[in-house]
């Protein structure tokens, strides 16, 4: 499709960058717009060939609709990446860290992943910037979720009827040993 106004088109771009930075909804917070969206450099070229796209009469075959046949994006599984990151810990800093600390890991994962404005500071910028931020915010997620294991530790001999629960749920691993035993 042809175009007749390079600054029309240079200002749709910046529409459209600037667009995925803004804030889907009225009560959303700002984002901080960083020159991550500054239009510095815009080439427009003329059309460069032009190609008969019409269908054409004789293959019965179909084609194939999807590259990769529908499988989606191929990632590596996070539990995989948290036992290289354990391993790692374990050879530099001769930790003795076991599959049990990996909760400890998801711990502060989860607790960064909830914290509001690092949501909007990763949905709105790119990782650098949003990793400047969250290092200034990691630390004081970490000592609440760390204040909160406490609590919980705390509750154990505190409250009775926490502790029964608590052991009530921990017996249920007697069926999971059990099971994982047998296959």
């Amino acid at each position: 499709m042809p175009w007749v106004d390079p600054s029309l088109e240079s200002l749709y771009l910046y529409g459209r960058a600037l667009l995925r930075l803004l804030p889907a909804a009225p009560d959303d917070p700002l984002p901080l717009i960083s020159e991550s969206v500054l239009l510095t450099h815009l080439r427009t070229e003329a059309k460069a060939f032009e190609e008969d796209l019409a269908l054409t009469h004789g293959s019965d075959e179909p084609g194939q609709a999807l590259p990769g046949v529908g499988t989606g994006a191929m990632y590596e599984s996070p539990v995989e990446r948290l036992s290289v990151l354990i391993d790692a810990l374990n050879q530099r800093f001769g930790l003795n860290l076991t599959e049990a600390d990996k909760i400890w890991f998801e711990q502060q994962k989860q607790a960064i992943k909830e914290d509001d404005t690092l949501r909007v500071i990763a949905l709105t910028n790119d990782r650098d910037q949003c990793r400047v931020v969250m290092e200034r915010k990691a630390e004081d997620r970490i000592i609440e979720r760390h204040e909160a294991n406490a609590e919980l530790f705390d509750a154990i001999y505190q409250k009775p009827g926490f502790r029964e629960m608590l052991m009530t749920y921990l017996a249920e691993s007697y069926d999971e040993i059990r099971s994982e035993g047998a296959g």
